[in-house]
C-alpha cells in the first residue's frame, strides 16, 4: 500500500517546474493540504536507507526519531528532528533541526544551505536562522535508525508536518525562535 508520503513524491517526479520557487510553492501546498494524521515520520524513516557513517564532507538532511536525555529540563524539543550534521563527536553530533523555523523561514535557510558545499557552525554566524536551531543529539537517545533524505527529496521533506513537539505547541515553539532570531 502506498504512504501518502510516497504518493506525494510519485506526483512530484511527475510534474515540471519552471524554477526551484514553483517547485517550493507547490511543495508547500501539497504538505498544507496533509494533514498530520495521514503522514508520520515514521513512514518516512521506513521508507528509507539507514544511515552508516555521518559525514561532514557535504550537507546531509536526516530524519531519526530522538528522545533527549535531558528531557525533563527542556522547555519543549522534537522527537523527529529533520537535521543538518555540521559536527560529529563521539557520543553525538551536533546539526541544524529545521522544524525551529515555521515553514517559511526553512524555505529561506535552504536557501543558504543548497549553496554551502560543507556544513559548519559558521553557517550559524552568518544568518540568525541559523542560530536557532543548533542542537546537540546524542547516539545513544536516537530511537530508530537516521536516514538521509536525498537532496531530490529536501523541498518536499521540508514543507512536510512531521515535526512533533512535545510540552509546546510547533506554533509556540516557533513564536519563540522567532523572537530569539529578532534578540540577535
Amino acid at each position: 500500500m502506498e504512504t501518502t508520503y510516497q504518493k506525494i513524491l510519485r506526483e512530484a517526479q511527475g510534474k515540471q517546474f519552471k524554477n526551484i520557487q514553483d517547485s517550493r510553492n507547490w511543495f508547500h501546498q501539497v504538505a498544507l493540504n496533509v494533514s498530520k494524521s495521514r503522514i508520520s515520520a515514521l513512514d518516512v524513516i521506513k521508507e528509507k536507507a539507514s544511515v552508516k557513517n555521518l559525514k561532514t564532507a557535504s550537507p546531509e538532511l536526516l530524519l531519526y526519531n530522538y528522545i533527549p536525555k535531558t528531557k525533563q529540563k527542556l522547555p519543549y524539543y522534537d522527537i523527529f528532528p529533520i537535521v543538518f550534521p555540521f559536527k560529529i563527536e563521539k557520543d553525538g553530533f551536533y546539526g541544524y533541526n529545521l522544524h525551529y523555523l515555521p515553514p517559511n523561514l526553512r524555505a529561506a535557510l535552504m536557501d543558504s544551505i543548497h549553496g554551502a558545499a560543507r556544513m559548519s557552525y559558521a553557517l550559524s554566524s552568518k544568518s540568525n536562522l541559523f542560530s536557532v536551531c543548533v542542537k546537540k543529539y546524542l547516539n545513544s537517545q536516537i530511537q530508530s535508525k537516521i536516514v538521509a533524505i536525498p537532496r531530490t527529496e529536501w523541498d518536499l521533506v521540508l514543507f512536510l508536518p512531521l515535526q512533533r513537539f512535545q510540552k509546546q505547541s510547533e506554533n509556540s515553539v516557533w513564536r519563540d525562535s522567532i523572537k530569539k532570531i529578532k534578540r540577535k
